[in-house]
Parts: C-alpha cells; structure tokens; sequence
C-alpha cells in the first residue's frame, strides 16, 4: 500500500492489498542464479572441445608468477612451452591431413554460422570467448526484463529516478518501490 493510502480496518480490504509474491522470492532467486551460472556452463563445455586445457595452463602461468626458485620457474616455463606448441603443431598437421568425417550438430552449427571458426583455423577458442561474453550481457539484460515483469512496471528506471531526485534535490529514500515504513496487524 503506497504510503499516501489509507489503511483499510476490515480484513476483507487488508486482503485485496496483500502482496503475493513474497513466497516466490527464493525460486525466482535460484532461478536467476542459475541463469547467471549458464554461460560459465556454456564456456566450460565449448572450452574442452578446443583442444588445449586452458585452465590448466592458466594454473601454471599464476604458479610461474608466484614460483622465486630459479629451477622451478624453469620447469613451469617449459611445461607452458612444451603444451603449448603441441597445440599449435596438432593443429598444423590437421590442416594438413584433414580427413572428411561425419561432424557432430554442434560443430555443424559453428562452421553453418562461423565458417571461419574452427579450432584448426586457430580462432575458435576467441570466438567462444566472444559468444560467453555476448550471453552474459544479453543474459543481464534479459534478467533486468524479466524481474520488471515480475515485480511489476517501472522497476528498470528505478535507477535512474534516484539520480533525478538526487539532482532535483528531492528525498530519493522514499519511493513507491522500496518502503521504509511498514504496518503489521497483530
């Protein structure tokens, strides 16, 4: 009930004014923290097929950074070397022995939307990086819709109605969204 009502004294009129959806809060919560893990699920999976154990190497890197001892640093450095040039000399010799083959629908899809990406073209692992990246922004944007159709209208401009009343030198506090001040029946 906006602060500027009157607070019916039957119950039949508190009823009308309840809000429902409090009980739905922690579906719609792990709902969204799903949709926010999705694309980590979508690189995770797109990363394995590129050939090259990324968080592996990666590991190595930050322990290389971290490592003072001459020797160690010299065995993190040649194992990054040593994996990286197996990578990049496999995929020379795909190029070049290339065998046709029944493709699965997901490398089907790739070469039917990015016929330049493929993992022995060397780019692949660039445009998965590019398409996560997308799905987290649309994914963002999508969740800010999504959360306006639940809670009702208005709530996307909810941030921008703060820095107009804070420019207006109006009390930004107080707002029909988020209310202070709460009565309970006993």
């Amino acid at each position: 009930i906006p602060i500027d009502e009157e607070l019916p004294d039957e119950e039949s009129g508190r009823r009308n004014k309840d809000i429902l959806y409090y009980q739905w809060v922690p579906f719609i919560l792990l709902f969204q923290a799903f949709l926010f893990y999705f694309p980590r699920i979508v690189w995770r999976t797109l990363n394995v097929k590129s050939g090259i154990d990324l968080v592996n190497l990666v590991d190595a890197a930050v322990k290389y950074e971290q490592v003072e001892q001459y020797e160690s640093r010299d065995r993190i450095m040649s194992y990054l070397i040593i994996n990286i040039e197996r990578y990049i000399s496999a995929r020379a010799h795909l190029i070049r022995h290339r065998i046709d083959k029944q493709y699965s629908w997901t490398r089907r899809f790739f070469h039917l939307f990015f016929f330049c990406s493929n993992r022995h073209y060397g780019n692949y692992l660039v445009i998965v990086y590019f398409l996560v990246k997308l799905l987290w922004l649309v994914n963002a944007l999508a969740q800010l819709f999504l959360l306006n159709a639940i809670l009702g209208n208005d709530y996307y401009l909810f941030g921008f109605e703060v820095i107009e009343k804070l420019f207006k030198n109006q009390r930004w506090t107080e707002n029909r969204h988020f209310p202070k001040v709460t009565y309970w029946y006993v």
